[in-house]
C-alpha cells in the first residue's frame, strides 16, 4: 500500500535501491523475468539501448558470438544482405581481400569460371588488357 502512494520517480529510486541489494545471479534472473514480459518490439528496443551502452570492442565481440551461433546458410544469407548494402567501390574491397585469401590454384579456378561468364567481346577486351600488363 505504501509503495502505491509514492510518485513514479520515488518508485524508480526505491526499485533501483532494492535491485542493487540482489546478488548478481538474482539480478540476472529478475531481468530475464522482466524481459520475458515485454513484447517483441519492446525487447528489440531494450536490446538496442543495451547494445549502444557497450564499447566498440564489446559490440564487435557480441556480434561475432551471435554470428557464430548461426547456421552456415544463415551466415551466407546475412553476408549477402550486408554485401548488398555496400557501394560498388566498397564491394570491390572485400572481394579483393577475400580473393587474396585464396590459394593460387583457387584464384586460377575462380578467374577461369569468371571468364567463362563473359561474352566473346568481354573476353577479348580482358585479354587485351592482360596483354598490355605483360
Amino acid at each position: 500500500m505504501a509503495f502505491n502512494q509514492l510518485s513514479e520517480s520515488e518508485e524508480h529510486v526505491l526499485v533501483n535501491i532494492a535491485f542493487h541489494q540482489l546478488s548478481r545471479s538474482e539480478e540476472h534472473l529478475l531481468l530475464n523475468i522482466v524481459v520475458y514480459q515485454l513484447s517483441g518490439c519492446e525487447k528489440h528496443l531494450l536490446l538496442n539501448m543495451a547494445f549502444k551502452q557497450l564499447s566498440e570492442s564489446e559490440q564487435h565481440l557480441l556480434v561475432t558470438i551471435a554470428f557464430n551461433q548461426l547456421s552456415g546458410c544463415e551466415k551466407h544469407l546475412l553476408l549477402n544482405m550486408a554485401f548488398k548494402q555496400l557501394s560498388e567501390s566498397e564491394e570491390h574491397l572485400p572481394l579483393n581481400i577475400a580473393f587474396n585469401q585464396l590459394s593460387g590454384c583457387e584464384q586460377h579456378l575462380l578467374l577461369n569460371i569468371a571468364v567463362y561468364q563473359l561474352s566473346g567481346c568481354e573476353e577479348h577486351l580482358l585479354l587485351n588488357i592482360a596483354v598490355y600488363q605483360l
